[in-house]
């Protein structure tokens, strides 16, 4: 499986803390997908909200900007839990929004009010690329295990021994042909 959102919260992450020009916090909240029947139905009893903007910028003076990320060229859906979320956020006065690259999330967050440096153009650049050649080693590696041969056996590996006489002879007698008919010479 080819992971291209986790690839670019990755990179945010390290964009983040190179491009922010003020002390900060940044936290990624990604609840993924449920591993069992009732796993995000329990989430939701805590409190966790499905759409929850993935990323999560902290600045001084208590401002914030939740960003959700997509993978590149994908768009935030109009009627999605995420953009019901942006929504009600920037209602009640947070920053909030989307992007599906390094760049994007350079612009939004600078439409947003984020003090970046002046260089921070260029780390989202450099960023993106690195998104790209992650991107490319998972799908070499996918394509890689798709064309071998699944293993014979993937159970754990045991010693073989040379069997005894003994052993020998008690398969011989099992399998000897019961044929009466036959005689030994």
């Amino acid at each position: 499986m080819i992971h291209r959102e986790h690839a670019l919260q990755r990179q945010i992450k390290w964009f983040v803390e190179r491009a922010v020009a003020v002390e900060h916090l940044f936290m990624c909240h990604d609840r993924g997908r449920a591993r069992s029947h009732n796993e995000h139905a329990w989430e939701f009893m805590r409190g966790i909200l499905s759409g929850w903007p993935d990323t999560e910028l902290a600045l001084n003076g208590g401002r914030t900007f939740r960003c959700e990320l997509k993978a590149n060229g994908r768009m935030l859906q109009e009627d999605s839990a995420q953009n019901k979320i942006i929504t009600r956020l920037k209602l009640l006065g947070h920053n909030a929004d989307w992007a599906d690259s390094v760049m994007a999330y350079g612009i939004v967050a600078e439409r947003n009010h984020v003090p970046l440096k002046k260089n921070w153009k260029t780390l989202a650049q450099l960023a993106d690329e690195r998104v790209a050649a992650d991107i490319r080693v998972q799908e070499a590696k996918a394509a890689k295990v798709s064309t071998t041969d699944p293993p014979l056996f993937t159970g754990r590996s045991r010693v073989h021994r040379t069997p005894s006489r003994a052993q020998i002879q008690r398969i011989f007698d099992a399998i000897k042909p019961e044929d009466s008919n036959v005689s030994e010479t």
